[in-house]
């Protein structure tokens, strides 16, 4: 494993992601598009990638090692195969029970309004709130990004520990593919990140943090141009969404009503069990050979994966 010393906000010891995740449950907070929100969470996640620990994302995660082509035939993600390939360890977000099978992981919610909005109180299944509260038995850390703190779920908002304004500086054109429209939004290129406690939030202002009257937990100007971070993801990819009903229940394609269906399986919900654990680093292992593309499931990626070293 290879690590970027040309960068250095990308060197096993950078001080500023290290003291950031020391908070497992972490907000990303960016008014507006572009802010950088999801760009120091992708950022925060890359040790994990490194370490072999599995990350079930709404964004999708690159093999910024290997980058390369997507070369997986059965790839269905828009736009393939003209994009980058996926990192071997993330696993697409796409439906609420992988949650509640999730253990031993990371967790990405990019645009959290599309899993668990504060203005879908009704959207959010029982078992998945009982989840956010007890991630610390489950091994898993959980880092989300929003527009605004008041835009994510109470539940949420109520198990998160620090939360992160970015503030973007600097833009630049990015140039369009042979064929494709000109990208008329700019990519910013420096960035501070500014940490505060997550309980002080909920009288959050934008203008009072600037003004110094929150109290600032960490500090720190990031430079996007030459991070690994910066090949771990496409800013400009579709981000998966577990929202598709309003409050009321209603489709918001057809304006159909969603019928809950009828319990089959007979079958009380079940316990996820625990079939490995990526704290015990093991000497001399190397990592899995994987092919490129996401694996399907939590499970089947738990039951391949071995740290790395």
């Amino acid at each position: 494993m290879s690590h970027n010393f040309w960068h250095p906000s990308d060197r096993p010891g950078a001080r500023a992601r290290l003291r950031r995740r020391a908070f497992p449950i972490h907000a990303y907070l960016g008014t507006g598009n572009g802010s950088g929100k999801s760009l120091m969470m992708v950022y925060d996640t890359l040790p994990s990638l490194d370490y072999g620990r599995p990350v079930l994302s709404t964004v999708r995660l690159l093999d910024y090692r290997n980058p390369r082509q997507c070369d997986d035939p059965s790839c269905t993600f828009p736009g393939h195969p003209n994009h980058m390939a996926a990192h071997p360890l993330y696993i697409p977000f796409r439906d609420y029970q992988q949650l509640l099978d999730a253990r031993d992981c990371d967790i990405l919610m990019d645009e959290v309004t599309g899993i668990a909005s504060s203005r879908e109180y009704q959207n959010m299944p029982v078992e998945v709130a009982n989840f956010l509260v007890q991630l610390r038995r489950r091994n898993v850390s959980l880092r989300w990004s929003s527009t605004n703190w008041a835009r994510s779920d109470v539940i949420i908002r109520e198990v998160t520990q620090a939360a992160t304004l970015m503030t973007p500086f600097f833009a630049k054109t990015r140039k369009s593919k042979p064929g494709e429209p000109p990208i008329l939004w700019k990519d910013r290129f420096v960035f501070v990140a500014r940490t505060f406690d997550a309980a002080l939030l909920d009288d959050f202002d934008a203008r009072a943090a600037d003004m110094g009257a929150m109290k600032q937990l960490i500090t720190q100007v990031y430079f996007r141009n030459g991070g690994h971070a910066m090949n771990a993801y496409d800013t400009l990819d579709p981000v998966s969404s577990l929202s598709s009903h309003n409050t009321a229940g209603l489709c918001m394609t057809c304006n159909g009503k969603k019928a809950i269906p009828k319990c089959s399986c007979g079958h009380a919900p079940r316990e996820p069990q625990r079939t490995h654990h990526l704290r015990v680093k093991t000497q001399g292992a190397t990592a899995l050979a994987e092919p490129s593309g996401a694996p399907l499931t939590v499970g089947d990626l738990f039951e391949r994966t071995s740290p790395q070293s």
